[in-house]
């Protein structure tokens, strides 16, 4: 909130340009917070994510392997630059013994949350198209079984 006075909570209607995109609930924002507002999903930025390999393999000494490969594709459609902001997700595994890990990104990410949360914020250019691939690999003992996944 830029503005010197807060931003009272309720209702707010959301306009992208002259174009209604919704209705949302603002909390009270003091001046100077940052905050996140929902303005609906735009139509001219594309994403598209793919799980392009998927190798399980047993360990002959004491851990089993699985590789995922991942592309994500992302075009901007607008006439205006943009900064994207990524959200992925690593599996959390709750088990010291599975290690989860990322393996070679295209694209290095901005952000690794605690949570496993994968955050990339990649800036795209009118008209402009990018990929970004990267690897999860999951290790557990042999002796186990993974579900969920």
């Amino acid at each position: 909130n830029r503005a010197a006075w807060p931003l009272l909570p309720g209702k707010v209607n959301t306009f992208v340009g002259n174009s209604y995109t919704g209705s949302s609930q603002l909390k009270k924002v003091a001046a100077g917070e940052k905050f996140d507002l929902f303005f609906g999903t735009d139509d001219q930025v594309t994403v598209k994510r793919e799980e392009l390999k998927q190798h399980r393999e047993a360990g002959l000494f004491g851990k089993n392997r699985i590789d995922y490969r991942y592309r994500i594709q992302l075009a901007n459609f607008r006439k205006e630059p943009l900064t994207l902001t990524l959200l992925d997700q690593l599996p959390l595994a709750g088990d010291e013994e599975i290690k989860v890990s990322l393996d070679d990104p295209s694209i290095k990410p901005d952000q690794i949350k605690s949570d496993g949360t994968l955050v990339w914020k990649t800036p795209l250019q009118p008209g402009e198209k990018k990929e970004l691939t990267f690897g999860i690999v999951i290790e557990y003992p042999k002796e186990r079984e993974i579900t969920g996944l």
